[in-house]
């Protein structure tokens, strides 16, 4: 029996639900999603077949507008069936069904946009998906869910996750500028169109080498109960940050993000296999402070540069929570904040010692790194974000890291300041890590080894 996740409630009049606002996390559509030939390519055949018999179209279409169709139905199966396969409860699909809103590099050029809107409608009367209609007056976004029926297609031709692949054309620099919102507001971001030069190809190019090594590479996880996980998402994308009223460029945060371990909890990473073996995970030690210190051409102090014992009152070395919140903290400041936490999120000023303000936080972090004063307590706002260059750096060496350990036919996944590789090749990636951060900084950073969890310690870890 196919479980029915669909709300029932629908707006009066229609047989539509009401529209709500998408939340946060809900996905928007995968423009570049496709079917691999064999039993998702079925499913849409079949779609395509059930469509026609509700359309019952007088004249057939052009055969450049019958491709076109027959793509974004496609598109739009693909992402139905995947949100089923990959989730328990399947997240509403956001939708653009405004046709005439500007292309941009974001968009699949190739899919006949003009019929969106036509098209989700007679899949929906032919009972293949359930929308909600948005109101752009109301703010509110069109969204699809998949029906029981396409359930029920997809179940029977047994599609999986290894049905899917992508289609050509698909960006792989993502450029967002941050919205000026005010202090206190929570901040967000929208994307940033930019036209392919010289500069942006060789970009692509470096994302796109790795990618094609990693879907040739031998990558598994051990099933451990929570959840499936799909082992074949494995695109990365290289994404750049502006600030409001910033001109186009390339040169801030920079990180790679994407494939299926970076948004794994931890205590599940270690069931990740890379050519049959467990994984080793490798870490630069606080490499933003690092950086930040070079970055003034001074010399970091020994020992643990989050420690602040002797510094700040009630401090206990040992303690993880005060260590993570003063990193945190550090973080904050780093990325233009001084020192609290972020409009909207939970502060870490609470898991350090009772009455630790930020104020306080940065009065022991400038006893503890007098060489960073300038930048904990600086003398004015500047009109940049230190963080997203240091993110740029750190972004620069894990991409030639990358690119070195392919030539060593090494099989290595990125997480933004560190990598996952097999055991056998930990050491090889510590030197590999080290010898381009002297490259690239003129200093060998330090790497450690971080400890990882796994099955049976995810189970007890989770229990």
């Amino acid at each position: 029996m196919i479980e029915n996740h669909e709300d029932q409630e629908t707006t009066r009049g229609t047989n539509r639900p009401e529209a709500v606002r998408p939340k946060k996390d809900d996905p928007w559509i995968d423009e570049f999603l496709c079917a691999l030939p064999g039993a998702l390519l079925a499913v849409v055949d079949d779609v395509i077949a059930r469509v026609s018999e509700v359309e019952q179209r007088d004249r057939r279409r052009k055969d450049d507008v019958e491709r076109r169709y027959r793509l974004l139905v496609e598109v739009v199966v693909a992402n139905l069936a995947k949100s089923y396969l990959t989730h328990r409860k399947p997240k509403p699909i956001v939708v653009c069904r405004d046709h005439k809103e500007p292309l941009t590099i974001y968009n699949n050029h190739d899919l006949l946009r003009r019929t969106l809107g036509k098209t989700l409608d007679i899949l929906q009367s032919a009972g293949l998906l359930i929308q909600t209609e948005g109101s752009s007056t109301k703010g509110l976004r069109s969204t699809m869910r998949i029906a029981p029926s396409l359930v029920q297609l997809v179940e029977d031709h047994g599609v999986d996750l290894s049905c899917f692949g992508r289609l050509d054309g698909e960006p792989l620099l993502i450029v967002s500028t941050k919205l000026d919102r005010g202090y206190h507001q929570e901040p967000k971001s929208k994307l940033r169109d930019y036209e392919p030069t010289p500069e942006t190809e060789a970009l692509s190019d470096q994302v796109a080498r790795i990618n094609d090594h990693l879907v040739k590479a031998d990558i598994q996880f051990l099933p451990d109960g929570f959840g499936p996980v799909n082992t074949l998402d494995r695109r990365l994308t290289r994404r750049f940050k502006l600030l409001p009223r910033q001109e186009l460029r390339f040169d801030q945060v920079g990180r790679l993000y994407g494939g299926f371990w970076m948004n794994l909890k931890k205590y599940r990473r270690g069931n990740i296999r890379i050519d049959g073996e467990p994984i080793a995970d490798l870490d630069f030690v606080s490499l933003h402070p690092r950086l930040a210190y070079r970055g003034l051409g001074l010399e970091w102090p020994d020992g643990d540069l989050y420690d602040l014992t002797g510094y700040l009152d009630g401090y206990r070395r040992g303690n993880p929570d005060h260590r993570d919140a003063v990193k945190q903290g550090l973080c904050s400041i780093l990325n233009g904040g001084r020192g609290g936490a972020a409009p909207g999120q939970p502060s870490h000023l609470d898991d350090l010692p009772r009455g630790t303000t930020a104020k306080k936080l940065r009065e022991a972090l400038c006893q503890k790194h007098p060489g960073l004063v300038s930048i904990i307590e600086p003398k004015e706002r500047s009109k940049e974000i230190l963080g997203y260059s240091l993110m740029f750096t750190e972004s620069r060496i894990l991409l030639s890291t990358l690119e070195q350990l392919m030539t060593l036919n090494v099989v290595a996944l990125p997480s933004h300041d560190g990598l996952f590789v097999a055991q056998s090749n930990a050491r090889l990636a510590q030197e590999v890590m080290e010898a381009v951060s002297m490259v690239l900084v003129g200093i060998a950073l330090p790497v450690k080894l971080k400890d990882i969890l796994g099955a049976p310690e995810a189970i007890q870890k989770a229990a």
